[in-house]
């Protein structure tokens, strides 16, 4: 898996690639912690280029929703390929964060939300 990740203000876009597993995840949860760590209070996870993610990869989403709203933010994510979209959605998670289309439908959705 790589991670990448790009600042706009208190705004973390990370870009994702590969698959989001057990053995990935934490390296993304420490990347969430650094940013959190710095003062990002909205997270922005670009999905485009994930081919897989497991529940451990669902978890490190959710740490990151969890610690973004406890510092009045939030968290989008965009650019579900169909297999990681039907994980998202059977395990509920489409009810947990926002899951947009696109990075500007990502951005609009955490600048319109409260906080």
């Amino acid at each position: 898996m790589e991670i990448s990740s790009g600042t706009d203000g208190d705004l973390v876009q990370f870009h994702v690639a590969g698959n989001l597993d057990s053995a990935t995840s934490p390296s993304l949860t420490r990347a969430v912690d650094v940013a959190m760590g710095a003062g990002a209070r909205h997270l922005i996870f670009d999905m485009r280029d994930v081919r897989y993610v497991s529940s451990a990869g669902l978890r490190a989403i959710l740490i990151a929703a969890k610690q973004a709203q406890s510092a009045a933010g939030g968290v989008a994510v965009f650019g579900l390929q169909a297999n990681v979209a039907q994980v998202f959605a059977i395990s509920g998670f489409d009810n947990v964060v926002t899951i947009v289309a696109s990075e500007p439908d990502a951005r609009n959705s955490l600048s319109s939300a409260p906080g």
